[in-house]
């Protein structure tokens, strides 16, 4: 194992407030896409099933890193085991796609997807009419 990608689509991409939290520099960062819906929970995101692009950046994390990228990302998600009943985001694998065109994924990656039951504040981000994909943050006022 040369290294492991990771999907983030809120607070861990470049520019918003988690950036500094990863524990490595990448070897690389770029945009990507998945297939899911998204969550807006006010401070964050979380994605869950669904049809529609999620755009979002993904990680390329050196193999020596992994196992404590893993760790500081399982801890800032919420995530204590697969499946766990105390879980904010179970982590898992997705296939991730570098252009909505594309027919096959260039890679699979770890992402973290949304299990907590939704709070009355959250609301489904939705598809603007200047792209054909959901991001968050939305760039859009109310």
């Amino acid at each position: 194992m040369n290294a492991e990608w990771f999907f983030v689509y809120g607070t861990l991409k470049c520019g918003q407030c988690r950036e500094m939290c990863w524990p490595a520099t990448p070897l690389q960062v770029q945009t990507g896409f998945v297939r899911g819906s998204l969550i807006d929970l006010v401070d964050y995101p979380g994605l869950l099933p669904g049809e529609d692009w999620v755009r979002g950046e993904i990680w390329q994390i050196a193999a020596p890193q992994v196992t404590e990228t893993l760790r500081v990302l399982d801890a800032i998600e919420g995530y204590q085991v697969a499946g766990g009943s105390d879980n904010l985001y179970d982590r898992r694998r997705v296939e991730v796609y570098r252009a909505m065109e594309d027919r096959q994924p260039t890679v699979t990656a770890y992402t973290y997807w949304y299990v907590a039951p939704h709070p009355h504040s959250a609301t489904l981000v939705p598809r603007s009419p200047q792209r054909d994909y959901l991001e968050w943050p939305t760039g859009e006022t109310s």
